[in-house]
């Protein structure tokens, strides 16, 4: 039986949970966190989300299908730059 895009995105994301209330779709304990959700209208909207892992250990969105992690940043005051050196499992990647 071929998988749908929420069963795909439960398996790469243990934890997650979809639930739908008042016909919309809640997207919950992204990163361990049950401080913030996603909401979408319904469940035909949330087909992307099968390339996306919410990796525990950092606060950044992994896309499988480009090779590419999106950091979720805070806004900064306009004297902060946002090119830094991050350092995970002994890499060195420039941001």
């Amino acid at each position: 039986m071929k998988k749908n895009g929420i069963d795909i995105f439960l398996e790469n994301n243990n934890g997650v949970q979809v639930e739908e209330k008042n016909k919309k779709v809640f997207v919950s304990n992204c990163w361990g966190d049950d401080s913030f959700h996603f909401e979408f209208k319904n469940k035909a909207t949330m087909s992307f989300l099968k390339t996306m892992v919410f990796p525990k250990d950092l606060f950044a969105i992994y896309h499988k299908d480009k090779s590419l992690y999106e950091f979720v940043f805070l806004p900064l005051p306009e004297k902060y730059t946002r090119s830094f050196d991050y350092v995970y499992q002994g890499k060195t990647f420039k941001l």
